[in-house]
């Protein structure tokens, strides 16, 4: 008879509940580092710059490594994102909402303008 065998699931062991979905967060974090360093666009991208750093005296343990600048570049754009996401529909409508009226007051500019000249005239008339 076969004996049974230990069950590894994550039900089986409650705190593996907790800890499946930061391993999942881990496993994934490191597959997209491990894809997008080894991309020729960001070796080439590292090296360039670490060609620039160089030239400048930054010293070698100081120098760019390619998943610091995956890491980079993805925080930047997580964040760009984000904030669009967050807050660039509503400063949208502000804009537009601010626009209209700068349009009005340049409106009422011009007619205020208009009626001043209207006025000097006629006092310049009636003098």
């Amino acid at each position: 008879m076969a004996q049974p065998t230990e069950c590894t699931t994550p039900l089986a062991h409650p705190t593996t509940l907790i800890d499946a979905p930061l391993s999942l967060i881990t496993t994934i974090r490191e597959y997209f580092l491990q894809t997008l360093t080894a991309t020729p666009f960001v070796r080439l991208s590292v090296s360039k710059i670490n060609v620039l750093l160089t030239w400048a005296q930054v010293p070698e343990k100081s120098l760019l490594t390619n998943e610091e600048f995956v890491l980079t570049l993805t925080a930047g754009v997580v964040t760009l994102v984000g904030y669009y996401v967050l807050f660039g529909k509503r400063h949208g409508r502000k804009r537009k909402r601010l626009a209209e009226e700068l349009r009005l007051a340049q409106k009422q500019v011009r007619f205020l303008e208009d009626e001043l000249l209207l006025a000097k005239r006629e006092d310049m008339f009636s003098s």
